[in-house]
């Protein structure tokens, strides 16, 4: 399993974990070798701050996958509620 170069690895951050401003929640690992690039904070928010788009494209992909998260738990509580109900 590879590291971010130069990023310990308790301040990593993922997408999520940067949009929400919270310590990154998940460990990817990588089926072949890849590559990861490393962008800091600064210099994301000069990007986004020049290329308005881009902030949109992040912020809609980061609400789809809140939205999916809320409803893959919801399913989730859904069928625990239910078995509890059964058993």
């Amino acid at each position: 399993m590879g590291r971010v170069h130069g990023a310990p690895q308790h301040r990593a951050r993922g997408n999520r974990a940067w949009w929400s401003k919270v310590p990154r929640t998940t460990t990817v690992h990588a089926l072949q070798d890849s590559e990861l690039m490393k962008i800091e904070q600064s210099e994301l928010r000069e990007l986004l701050r020049h290329h308005t788009y881009m902030k949109e494209v992040l912020s809609r992909y980061h609400l789809d996958l809140v939205t999916a998260t809320a409803e893959m738990l919801k399913a989730f509580v859904e069928r625990a509620r239910v078995e509890s109900i059964v058993s």
